[in-house]
């Protein structure tokens, strides 16, 4: 395998700087040995070069290694799959800044058991991003044994190095969409683990309703798994009704199980989200909800890490960032003459 001091041999430049023209750092480079790093560059080609990561670890101190932290865990291997957007988009800024991203799940950070992951006992990350709601005495641990975090879409909300959607903006704008469009009665429905965002979109329904002075009332769905009772839709889907959704799942179900009873969405019933993701969009395109690019949000928290690994006496202020409404065909408005199902 070649060696940085072949490719200096072939070249004619040094070690140091076919070292740097490598890895970018062109600009302290003489003049004459800037005009051959397109020569260097061939010559690593042709020799197969590959750089020591381990080598060029122990010189910058810095294994250049970024974990993303998710909560799931051995009970619940699958739970809030839409993090996956999130780290794409973070994927996608690291790469262009040549860091690898490893997965990190919440029983890999070390407690009371005997069981410690690699990641934390060799120090094996520059910085972490954590994903999701995770328990104090997690972040507790996470934030000792990692000098640079970002928080991204979690329960930690603090002046710095966290980024979140204006979750009470989301409740805002989906409440106002359906005062709008015309019904007089609003439904808050809510399931299973009750993520940070719920509460506080929920608190934005209420403004809204208490200020256009229309009906809210609120139906606890059962867990994901478990079928939804019909008596308990019965009781809320009506023409004149919106049904108002935490996140994009639960519209589905309500979908799915007033569908099995006969009503026609648009029609019968009318339902809308506070929340999107991408597989919920591609099979029901059609829900009105609050857009939310998740992807965008995970180039966000990687830039917002990579500005931290840079400039580590600079903090990054925290954001909460607004999002936009999409007016769908599931909520068009009390209309008994509407004839056909809207989806």
């Amino acid at each position: 395998m070649a060696t940085l001091k072949d490719i200096a041999d072939k070249s004619g430049l040094s070690a140091q700087s076919v070292s740097r023209i490598l890895n970018g750092q062109t600009k302290n480079l003489r003049r004459d040995a800037t005009a051959r790093a397109q020569i260097v560059l061939d010559v690593a080609r042709k020799m197969n070069y590959r750089p020591n990561a381990a080598a060029r670890s122990i010189r910058s101190r810095r294994t250049h290694q970024v974990g993303v932290l998710l909560r799931n865990a051995p009970d619940n291997p699958l739970h809030y799959t839409s993090e996956f957007e999130f780290i794409l988009g973070i994927n996608q800024c690291l790469e262009s800044a040549n860091y690898v991203l490893s997965v990190v799940r919440m029983e890999d950070v070390p407690n009371n058991s005997a069981h410690t992951s690699r990641v934390f006992r060799e120090n094996i990350l520059d910085g972490m991003i954590v994903i999701s709601g995770i328990p104090d005495a997690t972040i507790s641990v996470v934030k000792g044994l990692m000098a640079h975090c970002v928080f991204l879409d979690t329960n930690v909300w603090e002046e710095t190095n966290c980024l979140r959607r204006d979750e009470v903006h989301s409740g805002r704008v989906a409440a106002q969409a359906m005062v709008d469009a015309g019904y007089r009665r609003l439904v808050w429905a809510c399931a299973g683990y009750i993520h940070f965002s719920h509460a506080e979109r929920f608190e934005g329904i209420r403004q809204i309703a208490n200020k256009t002075g229309v009906q809210l009332d609120t139906i606890s769905l059962p867990e994901w798994m478990t079928p939804i009772d019909t008596q308990t839709l019965r009781s809320v889907l009506s023409p004149d009704t919106a049904v108002i959704t935490s996140e994009a799942n639960n519209a589905v179900r309500i979908v799915c199980a007033a569908s099995q009873m006969g009503l026609c969405l648009g029609k019968d019933f009318s339902i809308a989200s506070c929340d999107q993701t991408h597989d919920i969009h591609t099979s029901m395109p059609d829900l009105s909800c609050v857009s939310y690019d998740r992807l965008a949000f995970g180039r966000l928290a990687g830039q917002m890490l990579l500005k931290m690994l840079k400039q580590p006496d600079q903090p990054c202020l925290s954001r909460r960032i607004q999002s936009e409404w999409f007016h769908g065909r599931s909520a068009p408005g009390p209309n008994p003459i509407r004839q056909e199902c809207a989806i």
